[in-house]
């Protein structure tokens, strides 16, 4: 039964620590909002010296989903993927998007969480780890590759068991799993994949 202590796979919500991380590295005067992606990642194409950290956090830089690439080269939603080849696979992402303003892409955080080990010298497991979820005395933790007994998972919750499982066995821990599949969509370290418990929710909250 789900209570105030069961985990949970907060998935695209934990953007936010993500966020957050850049957040302090800027009010530490480590970077800027202003500042153009190409400052923190090599090789991007050009578009790397427009768009800007600012755009990446507010989903407005036009990147497409790395997904595409990724398919391309026969990398699907039930494949691994590391971070080096999800980076890669934006660099191959040559034209932005058409149009301004909003446009949903897991890249834009990818991205960052490339520009916090650059600017910090942590990766963002660690990063957090020290900075957030320690501090604040949250049991929460950033593991694509997270098995224990009291995950709550869905009504395909064999399907998801077994594929849990199989990702626990393969991976010792998240310094080395950077992404697996849960159900219709892989987990990619860099999207900040959280495992709280409703309680820590509330106390970030």
């Amino acid at each position: 039964a789900i209570d105030a202590a069961t985990t949970f796979d907060i998935a695209s919500v934990s953007k936010q620590f993500t966020a957050t991380a850049i957040l302090m590295l800027q009010r530490e005067g480590k970077l800027t909002l202003a500042d153009p992606i190409a400052n923190y990642v090599d090789g991007l194409p050009d578009w790397g010296a427009s768009v800007t950290l600012d755009q990446l956090m507010h989903q407005t830089s036009r990147i497409p989903d790395y997904w595409v690439e990724l398919d391309d080269i026969d990398i699907g939603f039930s494949d691994f993927a590391d971070q080096t080849m999800t980076v890669d696979a934006i660099r191959r992402e040559t034209e932005l998007e058409p149009g301004t303003g909003f446009l949903y892409s897991n890249s834009n955080y990818v991205l960052l969480a490339e520009v916090v080990a650059r600017v910090s010298g942590q990766a963002l497991p660690d990063f957090l780890a020290e900075r957030i979820f320690t501090p604040l005395g949250l049991e929460m933790v950033l593991a694509p590759t997270l098995h224990a007994a009291d995950i709550a998972l869905s009504y395909d919750d064999d399907i998801r068991k077994v594929k849990a499982q199989e990702a626990a066995l393969v991976f010792s821990g998240f310094d080395e799993a950077v992404a697996f599949e849960l159900g219709s969509s892989i987990r990619v370290r860099a999207l900040a994949e959280a495992w709280p418990i409703v309680i820590d929710i509330r106390t970030w909250d």
